[in-house]
């Protein structure tokens, strides 16, 4: 697990408890209106959440680059749970796939105890939208990258347990649907 900076530790999770609602993500307001998570990830907007987690677009303020980072509030964090975040994590540090989103941090927040991982920005649209301007063959070239990355993920023994249009990003590479 690669270790994250001064506003995260790595050693342990901190299990959450049952019942007790908190506000989560941790974020710290710093001059200005810029919102802080960790003392490294400048919020810049809010791209999604599903059932477990919560995906925001961020600037890292180490080196000034755009990530997703996915958030799993402390609430959330059975020892089960945060085993399968840390495995997830984890298997995508060895995968180097065109259609597979690369990842880079790991970490518990230390305000609140979050778990979270940053991994590749994608700058796209969701597949549904994306694609529905695009000819026949077009789309059929989406799909065959989509079922690359898949087969990539699969061969490597990973699962993807939320494969949806939504969750497939296409973005223009060269003026061409990627």
């Amino acid at each position: 697990i690669i270790p994250s900076d001064k506003g995260a530790v790595v050693t342990k999770a901190v299990k959450g408890k049952p019942g007790k609602k908190k506000k989560s993500p941790p974020v710290k307001k710093a001059a200005g209106r810029v919102k802080i998570y960790a003392n490294r990830y400048e919020l810049l907007k809010k791209l999604g959440e599903g059932g477990m987690a919560t995906v925001y677009l961020v600037r890292d303020r180490t080196d000034k680059r755009e990530l997703a980072l996915k958030i799993l509030p402390a609430s959330r964090l059975t020892p089960e749970i945060c085993d399968y975040f840390k495995y997830e994590f984890s298997a995508m540090t060895k995968f180097n796939h065109p259609n597979v989103a690369a990842v880079h941090d790991f970490g518990f927040a230390a305000e609140g105890g979050d778990a979270f991982f940053t991994l590749e920005y994608v700058a796209g649209h969701e597949l549904i939208s994306a694609a529905s301007d695009l000819t026949f063959e077009e789309r059929y070239e989406l799909l065959v990258q989509v079922c690359r990355g898949l087969d990539y993920l699969h061969s490597r023994g990973f699962i993807h347990y939320d494969i949806k249009p939504s969750n497939i990003l296409v973005a223009l590479y060269d003026g061409r649907p990627v």
